[in-house]
C-alpha cells in the first residue's frame, strides 16, 4: 500500500473545501443578478427609446400636413383631442381648408392616444402664449414658425401608483419647432 496517499498533508489538499464551494457559489450569484438588472434596465431604455422615436414621428407627420395645408396653418393651432374621433375627410373624399385640418388634426390625435400612452399634443404659432417642454426655455413661438409639444406618460414601475419616465419626474415631453 503507498503511504503517501493516506497521508494527512494529501488528505487536506485534495478537492475543494464547503467554504471554498460557498464563496464560489456567492460571487456566481451575484454577477447572475447584475445581468439579469442590466437586461431589465435595458428593456426599459428600449421602451423609452421607442416612445421618444414615435413622438418624433407624430410630431414630423402633423409638421408634413400643415406644410401640405399652409393657407389653413392657423387651423391647427391649439391642442389634440383626448377621447379617438372620426376624421371627417375619409378615402374618396376631396378635402381642403380647414376641413383637411380638422381631419388631419382628429387622425394626428388618434395616433397621438393610440402610439403613446397617455399621448397628448399641441400645436402653437406666434399668437400662442409661450410654452414649452418642462426643462426647456419657456419661449414664444417666432412669426412663420409653429411649435409642436407631444406629452406622454412612460410608466416604467409595475405599480400603477408610481408614475415613472425616463428620468423625468413630470413625464415626458417632446418639443419639434418647423417652419411652414
Amino acid at each position: 500500500m503507498n503511504s503517501n496517499l493516506t497521508s494527512p498533508g494529501c488528505r487536506y489538499a485534495s478537492g475543494f473545501s464547503l467554504l471554498e464551494l460557498l464563496v464560489t457559489l456567492v460571487v456566481l450569484s451575484i454577477g447572475l443578478l447584475g445581468l439579469g438588472l442590466m437586461q431589465t434596465t435595458g428593456m426599459s431604455l428600449t421602451k423609452t427609446a421607442y416612445a421618444r422615436t414615435q413622438a418624433m414621428m407624430l410630431a414630423s407627420d402633423i409638421a408634413d400636413r400643415v406644410r401640405a395645408n399652409e393657407a389653413s396653418a392657423a387651423n391647427y393651432v391649439g391642442n389634440s383631442v383626448t377621447t379617438p374621433t372620426t376624421p371627417g375627410c375619409i378615402a374618396g373624399t376631396t378635402c381642403t381648408g380647414p376641413l383637411l385640418a380638422a381631419s388631419d388634426m382628429a387622425d394626428w390625435s388618434n395616433r397621438l392616444l393610440l402610439e403613446l400612452p397617455g399621448g397628448a399634443g399641441k400645436i402653437l404659432d406666434s399668437t400662442s402664449a409661450a410654452t414649452a417642454c418642462p426643462g426647456n426655455a419657456t419661449t414664444t413661438v417666432v412669426a412663420g414658425f409653429m411649435r409642436v409639444l407631444i406629452t406622454w406618460n412612460e410608466v416604467v414601475a409595475q405599480s400603477a401608483a408610481t408614475n415613472l419616465t425616463g428620468g423625468e419626474s413630470t413625464g415626458d415631453c417632446y418639443q419639434f419647432d418647423f417652419v411652414f
